[in-house]
Formats: C-alpha cells, structure tokens, sequence
C-alpha cells in the first residue's frame, strides 16, 4: 500500500478492544502511514496522548439504556445501526477534501464497516483483538447449535465439543447459555463481514495458535495477519482506562512475596449474576492465597457498585485487596504476580 495514503482505523468502544488498536496505529505510522482515528463519542479514547494522529469524532447519540453493558448484544447492535450512517458521511468527508485513503481497519465487532467500504470503493481490513481459536469457536456457533451443544443446557456442561478437542461445553462462552436470535445473527453478520474483507489483521503470532490460525484461513479463504502481541510491539502507547484506575493496588503489590498474588478480573464488559458473586468471592476466600480483585462498578446484574457478600472481608482480612478497577498491564508485569506459565 502506497505510504502516502492515510489509513482509517474505526475502534470499537470498549476496553479491550481500544488499546489493540491504538497499537496497531502505532505500528503504521512508524511504517510512515498517516493515521486517522475514527471513533464515537460513547467511550472516546484521550486524544491528548497521541500527538501523530488525526482523530476525527462522530456524534452517535446513544441514550443511557443503549450503553448499558448487561445485554451486549443490544449494545453491539445499536452502535452498529446507529454509527454507520455516521461513518459513511465522515469517511466521505475525509476524501473529499483531498487525504487519500488507502484503506480502513475496523474491529470485527463493527461489522457495518464492510458495506461502507464497499460502496465507497475502500479495501477494508478487519483487527481480531482476541486469540484464533476462540474465534474459530464463535464461527461454529451454528455447527454447535445444529449439534445440540448451543444454548448451553446445565446438564450437557461435561460433554465433549467433539470439533474443538479438548473443550467441553463448559469452556465454551458464557453468553452462549442464551438462546437469542440477536446472539446467532449478531455472530453471522460479524462472520459474513469477515469473509468479505481484504484480511484479518490478528493479536496472535503464528509460533502460538498454528493450527487455529491455519484453519482460519482455510475455512475463510482471507489473508490472515497474525502479527501480535500488539502490546509488546507498541510498548509505549499509553493505554486507554476507561474506568478511573486505583493505583493503590500497586503499592500493595510492592509488598507482597514475588509469585504469590491471584489476579481476579472479569473484565470491562462482563457481567455476573448475584449467586456468581458469591461464588466467586468464597472460592477466592477459600484458596487461602493473597489476592487482588477487581470488582468494578455495574459488574453485577442490577446493581450499581458491586459489593463483596457478607462475611468475605473478615475472612480475608490482611490476605488481599478489592479494587474497582487496576492498570492491569502494569499488574500483569509485577514480580508479585503468580505465572500459570513459566
């Protein structure tokens, strides 16, 4: 592709999803690309940390309700339909006033990306934030639904997916307990936008997932691009915390044995129920180990600032920490964490 021309990038606005792509702009404009950032106003990254580039923002108008994160699938939905007429004006906008665009790189969740560039006559490359064979698992949903394994019933949960050795339904995404028509056609527009795209740009390296990212690329027919991890490649980008980040838990880190700490995080999007909560909390009591936890605000069905069961703090006293939300790469990296792998 001609250095000249800009390349688009159109985040989708959630956390783990920002920062893989801030990276891979990083990684282009070093190459001497142009950037141009395309992103909402729903969770707008901080623009004052990225000087080299050129960020254009759309106004998409979401209400209250349509952010919340407890239905994801309303969520992706409406960010879809309601952005892409946005896009489209904005992208237009861009080439009419002379910047060549040399093409657009969107997160698979934006799907409605594929028919922008189609119409305006862009190659458009799609960013995987997440490893090849979970997504591999997502594009045989309705295998496993014609297989009886999807929606995940209680009484299956041990039986083998015969196509993804060694999982068992158990293993397979929590969301796919739900038998909504959303979820299935959700999962077909991203797997259909997939296919029509010039490649998928991947947060794996070939060395890790071979066999996943071989059949990927047999199974799509597209160019696979497994250049991760992004994070180690753009050491320097700044992340984007779309949560206020509790630097207490760093400190408490610095005093704790090296490898003794379990890190316990859902995430940013990832909800649970009140029964899980307890769960969860009693089998981090129980495994008697030093803990950081991040139990961020939303994170339980219903509520607002979720709060650990009665009893927990007592039996934990001076063996962990909650927190609603950590700088989890620096958490990642701190000679106190415990390594599954060595």
């Amino acid at each position: 592709m001609n250095p000249n021309r800009s390349v688009v990038l159109i985040p989708c606005p959630f956390q783990g999803h920002i920062n893989p792509m801030f990276q891979l702009a990083d990684l282009l404009h070093k190459k001497g690309f142009p950037i141009i950032i395309v992103h909402t106003t729903f969770n707008a990254p901080d623009l004052t940390t990225y000087p080299n580039f050129r960020f254009e923002r759309i106004s998409e108008n979401l209400t209250e309700r349509e952010t919340s994160t407890e239905d994801l699938m309303v969520l992706v939905h409406t960010l879809n339909t309601k952005c892409t007429p946005h896009f489209r004006d904005r992208l237009m906008k861009i080439s009419e006033e002379g910047t060549p665009i040399g093409c657009i790189v969107a997160d698979a969740i934006m799907h409605t990306t594929q028919s922008i560039a189609d119409e305006l006559g862009l190659r458009r490359f799609v960013l995987r934030t997440s490893c090849a064979a979970c997504f591999a698992v997502f594009a045989a949903f309705p295998s496993l639904r014609h297989q009886g394994l999807l929606p995940i019933k209680e009484s299956k949960l041990d039986d083998p997916v015969s196509d993804f050795p060694p999982l068992r339904v158990r293993d397979l995404p929590g969301f796919a307990k739900s038998d909504s028509t959303a979820l299935y056609d959700f999962v077909s527009l991203v797997m259909a936008s997939i296919r029509s795209s010039s490649g998928v740009i991947w947060n794996t390296f070939q060395e890790l997932e071979p066999t996943w990212i071989t059949r990927v690329r047999d199974e799509f027919k597209v160019r696979v691009f497994p250049i991760g991890p992004l994070h180690k490649q753009s050491p320097n980008v700044v992340s984007n915390s779309l949560l206020a980040v509790d630097r207490r838990c760093m400190s408490w880190l610095d005093q704790q044995k090296p490898k003794s700490v379990v890190y316990v995080s859902f995430g940013s999007l990832a909800c649970m129920d009140p029964k899980q909560l307890v769960e969860t909390a009693w089998g981090i009591a129980n495994s008697g180990k030093p803990f950081l936890w991040v139990l961020r605000p939303g994170s339980v069905v219903g509520s607002g600032r979720a709060e650990v069961p009665e009893g927990f703090e007592e039996a934990t006293r001076g063996r962990g920490l909650v927190v609603e939300w950590a700088p989890q790469r620096e958490v990642l990296a701190h000679a106190a964490m415990k390594r599954v792998l060595e």
